[in-house]
């Protein structure tokens, strides 16, 4: 018997799944653009988590599962938050931005989703509702593709192509809508849900073959970790080696060590980098139970089950080797719920009951609560802050009105401060710095040049400020500083120095900033630029800029 408070809590969760799918179509207003939708499918999964919590209250115990998988689940969402508490960088590890993968929060809303799937899909019908949800909303995607393939005069498969941002995630959503019909086919009593999905399997089957009628591929981004930076992060420290760098921060490691390759854009590549030992450790143990149960499946005959271990399977596979949209990253966690909470049924007196009769027990599961719900409360309003100004950060990228484009950056930065703002707002003045020379008249020259140069440098220094951690922004800082040396203004090379020291430390290999170092130090008639460009050369010999510097400056 399912209490009203989980069925409020299960019927919030049907709308979350029903969103996930409509949350690929494509939109220029805040609520409908990206950072919109993941802060909407926040809120729906958060408030369904707090109706669970409550029927806890209400029926004075919390029960949980003794199963292995479960267990597992434990043990790695464990070592992502200790991971997090312990790395390099909080400032990425946290929360970052909207669009940005792998951070504490990232992780933690799809375990969360992983975790609610267990607990409300324990029954039959409800998975078949589950299925119903996921082909219902494809199918309502189907006329809003027709209307925008109508107004944008674009082919079919380039349209859909819009809403899953990549032709991989159309096959591999398309796949999934394929699979689920023919489970729901199968699994399904009712004589109008076994037309239904017949409709939805000819309909995704049709976009399989138009995307591989148009030649499409998978675009193939295996995670396989560099195992120089691998090396390198895990000779840092005993604590890096065991939790890694922190969540999110694999490109600063890259930028560390091997400046030259760029990380693979997706949520499971470089684990161990980012986890350490004791992260990779506990995400192999869970694919090795997932896999053992999966199988075990098979032998016990139990259809359902091997359904579901299918579809989870299929996800885990595109997920792992695939850069795909959050979507299905989300859509694949789901079904791996579904899948352990129809390996936990058939152990259902196996459970780990935590009594709330005590008042004691009672203070300190509401105390808890408390902490969970302000946590998430300030999430929310966190994302939902960053998510609104960085809309309008994307929209001050297309303007093309240097003052509007200025105005629409500082709405951005009133709502959210973060560097790439303030660094987005030093390059525009040091560019407006460098065209400053052009004017006729001396004295406005140079009172442009203190004041656009003087703006840079305050919105750099903010940059650094906010986050330390990011070569780009100490870059930036010494850029300026570097445009002062070009443009006749003396004074400011030790402050320069020092901005590509801090640089240099975060990416020591990168060539952009040995070069650029090295012509601030010429500039400064600083004799150690000799030695900044024989360092360039020893990284790359065949570097062209270098070459070219060492015949300018006669060496």
């Amino acid at each position: 018997m399912i209490s009203s408070q989980r069925t409020v809590a299960i019927f919030i969760f049907f709308i979350g799944s029903f969103l996930l799918p409509l949350f690929l179509i494509p939109g220029y207003s805040y609520l409908f653009s990206e950072a919109g939708k993941f802060v909407l499918f926040f809120i729906t999964i958060h408030v369904s988590a707090g109706f669970l919590l409550y029927s806890w209250w209400k029926n004075n115990s919390i029960d949980l599962p003794a199963h292995p998988l479960f267990a597992s689940l434990y043990c790695i969402f464990l070592f992502i938050f200790l991971s997090s508490l312990f790395s390099k960088s909080y400032y990425v590890s946290w929360i970052y931005f909207i669009n940005h993968e792998n951070t504490f929060f990232f992780f933690y809303l799809l375990f969360l989703v992983l975790f609610l799937s267990i607990y409300f899909l324990k029954y039959k019908q409800v998975i078949l509702y589950i299925y119903e949800i996921i082909l219902f909303s494809f199918v309502t995607l189907i006329p809003l593709s027709g209307a925008m393939n109508f107004f944008n005069k674009l082919g079919f498969i380039k349209n859909i192509e819009s809403f899953l941002d990549t032709t991989t995630n159309v096959i591999i959503f398309s796949g999934l809508v394929a699979v689920v019909s023919l489970l729901l086919y199968i699994f399904s009593e009712s004589k109008m849900m076994r037309v239904f999905p017949i409709i939805t399997l000819v309909l995704s089957s049709l976009i399989l073959f138009c995307a591989f009628k148009e030649e499409a591929k998978l675009a193939l981004s295996f995670p396989v970790e560099n195992m120089a930076v691998l090396q390198e992060t895990i000779k840092e420290s005993p604590l890096r080696a065991l939790l890694g760098s922190g969540p999110g921060t694999v490109q600063y490691q890259y930028d560390l060590y091997a400046p030259e390759e760029t990380p693979t854009r997706s949520w499971s590549s470089s684990l161990l980098i980012q986890f350490g030992l004791l992260g990779g450790f506990a995400w192999i143990v869970f694919f090795i139970l997932f896999l053992y149960f999966g199988i075990w499946s098979f032998l016990e005959k139990n259809a359902l089950a091997i359904g579901n271990f299918i579809v989870a399977l299929y996800l885990w596979i595109f997920a792992l080797l695939y850069p795909v949209n959050f979507t299905l990253v989300a859509f694949t966690f789901l079904f791996t719920g579904i899948c352990i909470t129809l390996q936990i049924i058939k152990d259902s007196e196996n459970k780990i009951i935590i009594p709330l009769q005590k008042r004691s027990s009672r203070v300190v599961f509401a105390c808890l609560v408390g902490i969970v719900l302000f946590t998430s409360t300030l999430g929310i309003i966190v994302y939902t802050k960053k998510s609104i100004s960085y809309a309008f950060y994307q929209n001050a990228l297309v303007i093309e009105s240097k003052e509007l484009f200025l105005d629409t950056v500082k709405r951005a930065l009133q709502i959210s401060k973060e560097d790439i703002y303030y660094r987005k707002l030093a390059d525009f003045y040091i560019k407006k710095t460098e065209m400053a020379q052009g004017l006729v008249l001396f004295t406005e020259q140079n009172k442009k040049i203190v004041e656009y140069g003087g703006n840079a440098v305050s919105y750099a220094n903010e940059a650094v400020r906010i986050n330390p951690s990011d070569y780009r922004n100490w870059g930036t800082l010494g850029n300026i500083y570097l445009v002062f040396e070009r443009l006749g203004v003396r004074g400011g090379y030790e402050l320069g120095k020092n901005a590509y020291s801090e640089a240099q430390k975060l990416s020591p290999k990168n060539e952009i900033l040995l070069l650029e170092r090295a012509e601030l130090a010429f500039l400064a008639k600083d004799i150690h630029f000799r030695e900044l460009l024989k360092e360039l050369l020893q990284y790359n010999p065949h570097n062209i800029e270098a070459q070219k510097r060492l015949r300018e400056w006669g060496l």
